[in-house]
C-alpha cells in the first residue's frame, strides 16, 4: 500500500486548512469521480491541483486532489463511492509545496524499502529468538526515518 497525502497530514495533525464549508450537502459520483455541491461552490475558493479534505460522509471521508473545477462540481483524483445527499464538512487545504515534495520522497522511499527499513536486527539465544528495530524504540518505519524533516509541520493535538 502506498503512502497517501492524507496519512501524512494525519500523522502531522495538521491539514493546512485554508477555507471550509461548515456543513454542506453534496452528491458523490463514483463513475465520474465528481463531487456536486447542492448549494454551489465558489470557483475561486478551490483550484485544480489543490487538495481538499472531506469529513462527515458515510463512505468518502479523506483527502483528495482536485483535477478539475467546474460550476458547482469538482472532479478529484482518487476513488469515490456513490453517496447521494451527503451532508459533509468540506475543507480547502493549502499544503506547502516543500511538504508535498517531501511526501513524494517518502513515497519513493517506501517503494524502495517494502519491509519498512533495513535496520532490523535479529538475535537468537538458545530456543528464543527476538527481532527488533535498531536505533531505539522509534523503529525503522517511514515516519521514524522522516521524523526530523516532518517535525516543523507537526501540531500538538489533544485526543
Amino acid at each position: 500500500m502506498s503512502l497517501q497525502v492524507g496519512e501524512v497530514l494525519g500523522y502531522l495533525n495538521n491539514y493546512f486548512v485554508d477555507s471550509y464549508l461548515p456543513g454542506t450537502t453534496v452528491d458523490f459520483d463514483a463513475e465520474t469521480s465528481t463531487i456536486a455541491f447542492e448549494d454551489g461552490i465558489d470557483e475561486d475558493e478551490v483550484l485544480a491541483d489543490q487538495y481538499v479534505r472531506i469529513e462527515g460522509s458515510k463512505l468518502n471521508d479523506g483527502v483528495f486532489k482536485i483535477s478539475e473545477v467546474g460550476t458547482d462540481v469538482l472532479t478529484v483524483d482518487g476513488t469515490l463511492y456513490d453517496e447521494p445527499d451527503a451532508y459533509i464538512y468540506f475543507y480547502a487545504l493549502a499544503i506547502p509545496p516543500t511538504l508535498l515534495s517531501l511526501i513524494t520522497e517518502m513515497q519513493t522511499w517506501e517503494t524502495d524499502h517494502p519491509a519498512g527499513g533495513e535496520n532490523v536486527q535479529s538475535e537468537t539465544l538458545g530456543p528464543h529468538s527476538i527481532t527488533y528495530a535498531s536505533g531505539g524504540a522509534g523503529g525503522t518505519g517511514i515516519f521514524s526515518n522522516f521524523a526530523s524533516r516532518l517535525k516543523r509541520w507537526r501540531k500538538v493535538g489533544w485526543r
